[in-house]
Order: structure tokens, then C-alpha cells, then sequence
């Protein structure tokens, strides 16, 4: 998959896309942002769904 991607990256470059490649860059440091925040958004649901919840007491 790196290959797939690398070679993507030296076409953009070897044939003077910048505008191309500098768009590429973006979407990968974009989905990158949204899988960390996905799995942040994830472990802090995990996390509330653990805690005991309080229980009401009878008098």
C-alpha cells in the first residue's frame, strides 16, 4: 500500500503538479485528523459507558 502511494507522490513531483500533490497531502493529513479523533471520540464513550452509574436510594 506504501508503494501504491509513493508512487503517487513521485509522479505529482517529477512531472511539476505541485497544485496536485499539495492536494493529496491535505486529504491524507485530513483523514489522518478524522481517524484521530474518531478513536478519541470512541475511548471516551468507552470510558463513560464503564463507570458505575449511581444508584437512587430508597428511604
Amino acid at each position: 500500500m506504501i508503494k501504491f502511494f509513493r508512487h503517487f507522490r513521485q509522479r505529482y513531483i517529477s512531472e511539476g503538479k505541485t497544485t496536485k500533490y499539495f492536494k493529496y497531502a491535505i486529504g491524507e493529513i485530513i483523514l489522518v485528523m478524522v481517524g484521530i479523533l474518531f478513536d478519541a471520540a470512541s475511548k471516551q464513550l468507552e470510558q463513560q459507558q464503564s463507570r458505575p452509574k449511581p444508584r437512587a436510594k430508597i428511604p
